[in-house]
C-alpha cells in the first residue's frame, strides 16, 4: 500500500528526528497501517505496541513486522510482576462475599451508617487509587458525590472521608499481601508494577488509544527513557468515566495528523464532521471517494448491526427484533445479564427466596436495590429495564434467549457504542438514546456513527440534533 502525503510526512518524521511524536488519527484513518509503515522503515529497531485490549493486540501480532512485540498493558503488568508464579495468580481467582468484606474491614463499627453503603465508596477509592499515578492513598481518592449522598452534614462528611480513606488503605494492603487470600483485580497488578518502578527496555514505544489511557499507564510509559509514539483520537476518549485522561493533550510532543479515512466515503465523513464541529474541531474528516457510503434506511434483509448509548436500550431492541422473528446477537456476549434481570425483577414482584444473582440477594426489598443500583452502572441499567417491562419481562427474557446466536448467525448485532470501539460494519443503525449535550457523549456519537462502511441509518432524535432533512 503506497503511503498518503500525511502518511509520508509522519515516516519522514520518525526516520529524521529522535524526539516523541504524537500521531491524532481520525476515525478509520488508517493509524495502525501507519504503525506498520514506521517500523517496517526501521526494522534494525525494537518497537513495543501496547493494545488497549486483547482483540487488537492478537490482530496486531499477525499483521505487524517481527520488530514489534506486541502485548496489551495489562499483560505487560502481569508478566513484569510475575503474577502466576506466585500466589497471586490465586489470588486473581478468589471471590469473596461482601459480609466478609465488611467483617475484614470492620464497618460495623461505624453504627451510624449501613455498611452496604460505606462498602462501594472504599472500593470506589480503592479503584481511583490503582488507576491513578500517585503512590499513596488519600482523599482526592474519595468520590465527593458519593460522600455528599450519605451525609448532607459537614462535619459527618469530613469524619466520613478520614473513615473511607483508611478502610481503603487496610482494603489495599490486603490485596497486596501474599499472605491474605483477599482477592485482586487486574489493575492491582498494574499499579503494583508503577509503584515498583516499571521499566520498559525497547527503542520505541508504540502507544495506541493513547487518549483512552488512565494516569497510572500514562505515568509508566511517560517515566521510561526510550521514544515514545502516541497514537489517538481525543473525540474517541469515551472511558472518562473509569478515569481515562486524553494523554493526546497531556503529553508535550509535537504533533502530526491523520485525516484520510480508508473506511467510509463522504457521506458518512459528512455525518462526522457535523459532531466534529459541535465540539469545535476545525479540521474535516475526509471519507474515501471510493466507497460509496449512503446515509438511507437499511436493506433489512442484510445482517446489520444497531449501536445504542445504554444497555437498556440494547435490551430493548432486542425484545423488538426477537419478536421480529430475527436472529440477535450480543457484541460482547450476555455475561449475567439475564441472571440480573431475573433476580431483580424477584426483588421488584417480592419473590426473595427465586434470586440467584448474588451480589442482589442481599437486598430486603426493590426500593433498597433502587437506591444502591443509582451508584452502579450496570444494576442502574437493569433498573430502568425493570420498571418498563414490570410483570412481562420473564417472558421476554425468554423469547430475547430463544433467539440468540452467535454474531456470524445473527440478522442483527447488537452493540454499545463502548463496545463497538475499533469495529466497522457494513450497516449500521444508530439508536435512539444518545445524549448531545456534553464533550463525552458527543464523542459516544462520534464512535458510533464512524462504524458503518456502507449504509447508516440516524435515529430522528439524531437528525433534530444535527438539524439534518428527513
Amino acid at each position: 500500500m503506497k503511503p498518503t502525503i500525511e502518511q509520508e510526512k509522519i515516516i519522514d518524521f520518525i526516520n529524521t528526528r529522535k524526539e516523541d511524536l504524537k500521531i491524532s488519527a481520525f476515525a478509520g484513518t488508517g493509524k495502525t497501517s501507519t504503525l506498520k509503515m514506521i517500523a517496517n522503515s526501521n526494522l534494525s529497531k525494537s518497537f513495543l505496541y501496547l493494545a488497549y485490549n486483547k482483540d487488537i493486540q492478537v490482530s496486531a501480532v499477525k499483521s505487524f513486522p517481527k520488530n514489534v512485540y506486541c502485548i496489551t498493558y495489562h499483560a505487560l503488568a502481569r508478566r513484569a510482576m510475575q503474577i502466576d508464579r506466585c500466589k497471586y495468580k490465586d489470588k486473581l481467582m478468589n471471590k469473596i462475599k461482601q459480609s466478609e468484606v465488611i467483617k475484614l474491614l470492620g464497618l460495623n463499627s461505624n453504627r451510624s451508617i449501613n455498611p452496604y453503603q460505606l462498602l462501594p465508596c472504599i472500593k470506589k477509592t480503592v479503584n481511583n487509587f490503582k488507576i491513578s499515578s500517585d503512590i499513596k492513598i488519600g482523599t482526592s481518592h474519595v468520590d465527593i458525590d458519593e460522600i455528599m449522598n450519605i451525609s448532607s452534614v459537614p462535619s459527618e462528611q469530613k469524619l466520613l472521608i478520614e473513615f473511607i480513606v483508611e478502610k481503603s488503605k487496610k482494603l489495599w494492603q490486603l490485596e497486596v499481601s501474599q499472605e491474605s487470600n483477599f482477592p485482586i483485580d487486574h489493575d492491582t497488578y498494574v499499579k503494583m508494577w508503577q509503584l515498583s518502578g516499571a521499566k520498559i527496555e525497547v527503542d520505541c514505544i508504540l502507544f495506541d488509544e493513547a487518549q483512552d489511557a488512565n494516569p497510572v499507564v500514562l505515568d509508566i510509559i511517560s517515566q521510561q527513557k526510550t521514544r515514545k509514539i502516541y497514537v489517538g483520537d481525543h473525540h474517541q476518549k469515551i472511558y472518562a468515566w473509569r478515569g481515562a485522561v486524553n494523554a493526546m493533550q497531556e503529553i508535550e510532543a509535537s504533533e502530526l495528523s491523520l485525516t484520510q479515512s480508508f473506511r467510509f466515503g463522504p457521506a458518512v465523513a459528512e455525518i462526522a464532521n457535523k459532531i466534529l464541529a459541535m465540539k469545535g474541531e476545525n479540521r474535516k474528516l475526509l471519507g474515501f471517494e471510493k466507497i460509496d457510503s449512503k446515509v438511507q434506511d437499511l436493506d433489512e434483509s442484510k445482517p446489520f448491526t444497531c449501536v445504542c448509548r445504554t444497555n437498556a436500550e440494547v435490551f430493548s431492541l432486542a425484545i423488538h427484533y426477537s419478536s421480529e422473528g430475527k436472529k440477535i446477537s450480543i457484541c460482547g456476549g450476555i455475561g449475567d445479564f439475564i441472571l440480573r434481570c431475573k433476580s431483580a425483577y424477584y426483588l421488584f414482584a417480592g419473590k426473595n427466596h427465586l434470586i440467584e444473582f448474588y451480589e442482589y440477594k442481599k437486598f430486603q426489598n426493590w426500593n433498597e436495590f433502587v437506591e444502591v443500583a443509582r451508584f452502579n452502572a450496570e444494576s442502574n441499567s437493569v433498573c430502568k429495564i425493570i420498571k418498563k417491562y414490570e410483570h412481562n419481562i420473564l417472558s421476554f427474557l425468554d423469547k430475547f434467549e430463544s433467539f440468540l446466536v452467535k454474531d456470524h448467525e445473527a440478522d442483527v448485532l447488537l452493540c454499545t457504542a463502548h463496545k463497538s470501539k475499533g469495529l466497522e460494519w457494513d450497516q449500521v443503525c444508530l439508536g435512539g438514546d444518545y445524549s448531545f449535550k456534553e464533550e463525552d457523549e458527543l464523542n459516544l456519537v462520534y464512535v458510533a456513527c464512524t462504524r458503518a462502511r456502507e449504509i447508516l441509518k440516524l435515529s430522528d432524535k439524531f437528525r433534530k440534533n444535527l438539524k439534518i432533512k428527513m
